[in-house]
C-alpha cells in the first residue's frame, strides 16, 4: 500500500526562507547554469517553455534534468522549481523527463503556465500525486506553482488557490500571456494590469498563498526595477519573478521586512 511505502527523504523543508524571487534559468543554456548560482534567490527556476525555442526543447528537458543534483549541491538554500511546458504541449514529458527518483530529494515543485481552471489544476494534482506514488514521495510533498494568465484565471482564482492550497505555496500572475488573452497591449508602466495584479495579490491573501509578480522585463534599468517593486507592494504583492541574475538582490531586499520596524 502507498502509505506504508518508503518515503524518500527530501533535502529541503517547507520552512526554508520565505519565498520572495525566483529566477529563471534557460534550461537549454549551461552558461545561465554556471551564473545563477552565484546568486541566492528563493527559488531557481530551470524555465523549459517560454526562455527556450521550439527546437531545443528536447536539449533544454535533458539539460534540466541533469542539472537539477548540481544546482542543489551548489546552493542548498534555494528551492528548485522547473518550469515545464503546458498541459496542452510536453507537460508530461518535461516533468517525467526532470523528475527521476535521483532528482526527486532536490525538487520543491514545479512552475506550472497556463492554469486557467480548476480541472487544469486538477488535472496537475492528480498528475504529481501519481509521480508522488510511484517515486515513494510524501503525498502532497511536490508543490505547484500556477501561472495565471488569463481573465478566467483572475476571476477564479480564489477558488482555484483555496482548494488546492494543500499543493499551492505560490501563484504567479503572467502579463504578456493576461495581455494578449484579454485583448490590451502592454505597456512600458504596465498601468493597465493595475486592477487585474490588485485581484491576484488580495485572491492570493485570502487563499494564503504568495502572489508572485510577472518579471520585470528592462533588465538593465535596475532603478525602474525598484521604483515598481514599491508600487507592487502597495497592491499586496508579495514576491517577484527575475529574469536576469541581477534583479535578485534588488527584489529580496524590496520584500525583506524593514530592520528598523523588525527591531521595533
Amino acid at each position: 500500500p502507498y502509505m506504508l511505502q518508503k518515503v524518500i527523504k527530501r533535502s529541503f523543508s517547507g520552512t526554508l526562507a520565505p519565498i520572495k524571487s525566483a529566477l529563471f534559468v534557460p534550461a537549454n543554456q549551461e552558461r545561465f547554469y554556471k551564473k545563477c548560482i552565484s546568486f541566492t534567490p528563493s527559488i531557481y527556476v530551470p524555465d523549459m517553455e517560454d526562455s527556450v525555442p521550439l527546437n531545443s526543447k528536447d536539449k533544454a528537458r535533458e539539460m534540466a534534468a541533469a542539472k537539477i543534483k548540481w544546482l542543489h549541491e551548489s546552493n542548498p538554500n534555494v528551492k528548485i522549481c522547473p518550469r515545464p511546458n503546458d498541459l496542452e504541449s510536453t507537460f508530461a514529458l518535461d516533468i517525467n523527463t526532470v523528475l527521476t527518483k535521483e532528482n526527486a530529494p532536490y525538487i520543491y515543485g514545479f512552475s506550472v503556465p497556463k492554469i486557467s481552471t480548476m480541472a487544469e489544476m486538477k488535472e496537475v494534482d492528480s498528475f504529481l500525486a501519481g509521480k508522488e506514488k510511484d517515486l515513494g514521495l510524501e503525498l502532497n510533498s511536490l508543490k505547484v506553482i500556477p501561472w495565471l494568465e488569463t481573465s478566467h484565471a483572475i476571476a477564479d482564482a480564489y477558488t482555484i488557490l483555496k482548494t488546492y492550497n494543500y499543493r499551492i505555496e505560490a501563484a504567479a500572475f503572467g502579463a504578456d500571456d493576461f495581455c494578449t488573452y484579454y485583448g490590451i497591449k502592454r505597456t512600458a508602466n504596465d498601468s493597465e494590469l493595475e486592477l487585474p495584479k490588485k485581484l491576484f495579490a488580495l485572491y492570493c491573501h485570502a487563499a494564503n498563498v504568495v502572489s508572485m509578480d510577472t518579471p520585470y522585463i528592462h533588465f538593465k534599468n535596475p532603478e525602474g526595477l525598484a521604483e515598481e517593486l514599491e508600487l507592487l507592494k502597495t497592491f499586496g504583492i508579495k514576491g517577484k519573478f527575475a529574469i536576469h541574475p541581477s534583479q535578485v538582490d534588488i527584489i529580496n531586499k524590496a520584500f525583506s521586512p524593514d530592520p528598523e520596524r523588525v527591531e521595533y
